[in-house]
C-alpha cells in the first residue's frame, strides 16, 4: 500500500489520513500472511476484516491531534471481530464523528452497508458525535442538516457495541439485557449464509431465472428465493427479486443443461474462485442445506 505523500507534519507523521480501505476477511488469506499481520497488528484476529488494519496502520502514521477519516464497512460498531477495534479507539485515539449508512443504500454498487468515521489522534474525551441515517433522509439532500437533527452524543464508549441511540433507548436496552435472557444464551446454533465465491452467476434477477427455466423445466428444482444481509431490516425484510442457482454438490449438472450452459458461459473466473464444492459448478460444501427450507429467526 502506498503511503499518502501529502499533508505531512512538521513534528513527524501526518496531518490528515483520508481513505476508503478494501474489506474482505483476513480468514481468506494463507497462513504465512496472517502470521505476517498478527505480529504487526494489535487488532487483528483470525475473523478480523482487513479494513480493521488500514485504521491501526493510519493511527500510527499520524501526528499527536492528526486526523484520520475513513469510509468502511460498518460492522465493525457491532461484531464480534470489532471489539478489539472499538477497544483501540479509545485506548488510542478521540472518537469525534460518526455517521452510520447501515439500512440506507448510498452507494447502489456497494455491497455492504457503509459508516464514516473521524478519529483524531488525541486523548479520548468521550464525547462522539454520532448519527444513524435512516430511510428519511432523502439522497442528495443536506448530510450537515440530518446530521444537526439527528445526532446524539455518545459518552460512555468502551469495547461494547456502539449503538447510536439516545439515552433513555440505551437505558431501555440495558434494562432489557439485565432482565431478560439474551439469544445467545437460547442454545440456538446459529449458522453461516450460503457461500459460492461468485455472485455475479449465482445470484440471478427475476428475468434471468425465468429464461433458464423456459429452456429447461427442470432447472426450477435448484433455483431457490435468496435475502442478502442489506434486504432485512429491523422489523421486515424486502426482497429485491433475486434467487440462487443452488448447485451443491452432489447434484448431478447433466440434469440441468441450461444451468450449465448459463454458468460455463462465465468461462475461467467461475472455474477459479475459491469458494467451490466438488466442481467449479458447484456452491462450497455446506452441511445444513436442508435448514433454509425451513422458518428462520433473521
Amino acid at each position: 500500500v502506498e503511503e499518502p505523500r501529502v499533508f505531512y507534519g512538521e513534528q513527524g507523521g501526518f496531518d490528515i489520513v483520508i481513505g476508503n480501505p478494501p474489506y474482505f476477511s483476513l480468514s481468506t488469506l494463507e497462513q504465512y500472511q496472517t502470521d505476517y499481520f498478527r505480529k504487526r497488528y494489535h487488532v487483528f484476529e483470525n475473523t478480523t476484516d482487513i479494513y480493521c488494519l488500514f485504521f491501526e496502520k493510519a493511527i500510527k502514521i499520524l501526528r499527536q491531534n492528526g486526523l484520520v477519516s475513513f469510509i468502511t464497512s460498518n460492522q465493525w460498531l457491532q461484531t464480534n471481530y470489532g471489539k478489539i477495534l472499538r477497544k483501540y479507539f479509545v485506548e488510542k485515539t478521540n472518537p469525534e464523528l460518526l455517521m452510520n449508512f447501515g439500512g440506507l443504500k448510498i452507494f447502489q454498487d456497494a455491497t455492504v452497508d457503509t459508516s464514516i468515521l473521524v478519529l483524531s489522534k488525541s486523548e479520548c474525551k468521550n464525547e462522539l458525535t454520532a448519527c444513524h441515517f435512516k430511510n428519511d433522509y432523502e439522497k442528495g439532500s443536506s448530510i450537515d442538516e440530518y446530521l444537526n437533527k439527528n445526532e446524539v452524543i455518545l459518552d460512555n464508549l468502551n469495547a461494547d457495541k456502539w449503538i447510536i441511540a439516545k439515552s433513555e433507548t440505551i437505558e431501555l436496552k440495558n434494562k432489557i439485557k439485565q432482565k431478560g435472557e439474551i439469544l445467545k444464551d437460547w442454545q440456538i446454533k446459529i449458522k453461516y449464509g450460503i457461500k459460492n465465491g461468485f455472485n455475479e452467476a449465482f445470484i440471478i434477477d427475476t428475468q434471468t431465472k425465468d429464461e433458464l427455466i423456459k429452456k429447461d423445466k427442470n432447472a426450477s428444482k435448484i433455483i431457490k428465493p435468496i435475502l442478502r444481509g442489506r434486504d432485512v431490516h429491523k422489523y421486515s425484510v424486502e426482497w429485491a427479486g433475486l434467487w440462487l442457482i443452488v448447485t451443491k454438490n452432489g447434484i448431478n449438472i447433466n440434469d440441468y443443461p441450461s444451468v450449465y450452459e448459463y454458468l460455463k458461459s462465465f468461462g475461467q473466473k467461475i472455474k477459479s474462485r475459491q469458494d467451490q464444492g466438488d466442481n467449479w459448478w458447484n456452491l462450497r460444501a455446506c452441511s445444513y442445506y436442508d435448514l433454509f427450507e425451513k422458518e428462520k429467526l433473521i
